[in-house]
């Protein structure tokens, strides 16, 4: 009885209705095909609740005005209705209105994008993973945590964090451009435990959650382990794009936004800040909570590091998830979630639920890192853009028919290969003793197949090393191909 009733809240709550001019929108030229329109119409309706755009407990308007909307007599929605029914795909209840009855999206058990990734082959060059090693400089911070300094917090089990690195971390956001206090932040092991942290709070069987149509495997993966669908916005070298953005709101009405806008992993492309602007208004607008991934952000070459979301002032529900691993050493895994103290809260016993809290020595160590950002942040940029020029010029050398824009920040490049097939052309490569992950790793909603990515997080050897062994592959694959 107790689930039941839950149910016929759900059912009640007006979210769940649809008005008759949204559900044209969505609809769109349902009837531009052959046959008679009540059975166009059923197959439009049955698609959209198949490809979950209509979703379990949504309120079809009610028959008459429906057919005003679309212009088509009360008798051919009625039909509708009734077919859908027959189908199983919605419930007709006197006093309710024609429900949408679809079973709900379970969470996957298969492996998600993000495992092919991390295969290892000890007798290949591999250039999949974005990982960098450890600063000598951040090594040095390890190799002298002074734990007397904090002496008092070395038996606190705050799944949230210790007091002063909050602290540390609140003014770090602040001196970004996000006024922030300790309460809103939340540590964690790494940005990506951040994000997974947010999923489990905001991601339901069957809710939509919007990205970049290229994005990181773990964000697709992070969705559909908790049973919710990802639909990729177009992305170009603006970032994603505001007027696709606000269109696919729109129509899919999901529960987060969800965004790599700083030097985008895997295309490299940074958000412009009219752009961050725009996308910030629309989210609030709607009612969408917006989290951006930062942990790329300060890797920026020329030093312009954009604020987060939240400091446009568009108030609206803005979530910030970072790390210092990208800059220091990701090893360290100390990252954090910014957030509105209630979600903080909710976040927290999510946390503590995970692994309780982070180890105290890195906890303080972070703060050391924070001390020294600036200089730490310099010395990582330095570094990557020589082992950027350098993979450039290999690929100059080795791969002249491929095709890629210079990344002004982060960790890897995207690149166009002339013909073929992306992920054909990384099986074969692996023959040849290099391994590389393809467009379709990183794929929304699309499967790719022109493009490859590679970071230059490899020693300069091993770049040079790896590009020559793709040259080789790609010489054979083409030679094959003609």
């Amino acid at each position: 009885m107790v689930a039941e009733s839950r149910a016929n809240q759900s059912e009640m709550d007006p979210s769940h209705r649809l008005g008759e001019n949204r559900l044209a929108t969505m609809l769109g030229k349902w009837s531009d095909g052959d046959g008679p329109l009540h059975r166009q119409l059923t197959a439009a309706l049955a698609g959209l609740i198949d490809r979950g755009i209509l979703r379990h407990h949504d309120v079809l308007p009610p028959e008459r005005r429906l057919a005003a909307a679309l212009a088509v007599s009360r008798g051919t929605v009625v039909k509708v209705y009734g077919q859908l029914a027959e189908d199983g795909l919605v419930n007709r209840r006197q006093g309710s209105g024609t429900i949408v009855t679809t079973q709900l999206v379970s969470a996957t058990t298969t492996d998600g994008l993000s495992s092919p990734l991390f295969e290892r082959n000890d007798s290949s060059i591999e250039l999949l993973v974005a990982v960098p090693d450890p600063l000598p400089e951040a090594l040095d911070i390890v190799s002298n945590i002074d734990l007397g300094r904090y002496a008092d917090h070395l038996g606190r089990d705050e799944p949230a964090g210790i007091d002063p690195l909050r602290e540390r971390i609140a003014q770090h956001i602040t001196d970004e451009g996000l006024p922030t206090r300790p309460s809103q932040v939340l540590v964690c092991a790494g940005a990506q435990q951040g994000l997974a942290l947010v999923n489990q709070l905001f991601v339901s069987p069957g809710e939509y959650v919007l990205a970049e149509d290229w994005t990181w495997p773990a964000v697709v993966d992070g969705v559909t382990a908790h049973g919710g669908r990802i639909h990729g916005t177009t992305l170009d070298d603006g970032g994603v794009v505001p007027a696709a953005l606000k269109t696919d709101i729109e129509h899919f009405r999901p529960t987060m936004i969800s965004l790599n806008p700083h030097h985008q992993n895997p295309t490299g492309t940074r958000m412009s800040e009219e752009r961050r602007a725009e996308v910030a208004h629309l989210a609030a607008a709607y009612g969408v909570v917006l989290t951006e991934d930062r942990a790329n952000a300060h890797l920026a070459y020329d030093g312009v590091v954009a604020p987060p979301f939240g400091a446009y002032g568009a108030g609206g529900q803005e979530i910030v998830t970072d790390s210092i691993c990208k800059v220091a050493w990701p090893g360290l895994r100390i990252g954090w979630v910014r957030a509105d103290a209630q979600i903080i809260t909710q976040l927290r016993e999510r946390r503590a639920l995970s692994d309780l809290f982070s180890p105290i020595p890195m906890q303080i160590a972070a703060i050391d890192v924070l001390d020294r950002w600036d200089e730490l942040t310099a010395a990582r940029v330095r570094q990557v853009v020589d082992r950027r020029d350098v993979l450039y010029e290999a690929c100059a050398t080795s791969l002249p028919e491929w095709r890629s824009q210079k990344p002004r920040g982060g960790l890897v490049s995207w690149w166009e290969i002339p013909f073929g097939a992306a992920g054909e052309f990384a099986a074969f490569a692996q023959r040849y003793g290099v391994q590389v992950a393809s467009g379709r790793q990183f794929a929304a909603c699309l499967c790719d197949d022109r493009h490859i990515r590679l970071p230059f997080t490899a020693s300069e050897a091993e770049l040079v090393e790896g590009v020559r062994r793709l040259g080789l592959a790609w010489n054979d694959y083409a030679a094959r191909a003609a």
